[in-house]
């Protein structure tokens, strides 16, 4: 299903669940195909760490429905490091959201 992404297309997003390493900072998703076993958006990392990382999040917290935001974002095609090609998520955009102690406010995210 992700081969049916076109690169430049545009596509909605749900932020549904929040989840952290030490390493990485993510929101869980729904609104599009991933070959994650959780789909999301790495929102930040520590100095010197790759959002990579944000694949081995292992405990992801569901938000509830007043604090989930939608999201806006446009496929773009790069490669992964086995020169693959990868869809990702770019220029991302959203509104105001709180999920517990980490608060969000007018994100603008580029892949």
């Amino acid at each position: 299903q992700i081969a049916k992404f076109r690169e430049g297309q545009l596509f909605d997003l749900k932020v549904v669940s929040i989840g952290c390493t030490e390493d990485v900072l993510a929101v869980g998703v729904v609104g599009c195909i991933s070959c994650n076993r959780t789909p999301h958006v790495t929102v930040a990392t520590a100095p010197g760490k790759q959002p990579v990382l944000s694949n081995q999040i292992s405990k992801w917290e569901m938000l509830p429905v007043e604090k989930q935001i939608s999201l806006r974002g446009r496929v773009q095609q790069r490669g992964n490091s086995r020169g693959e090609p990868q869809l990702q998520a770019a220029n991302v955009s959203g509104h105001a959201s709180c999920a517990d102690d980490v608060c969000v406010t007018s994100t603008t995210l580029s892949g």
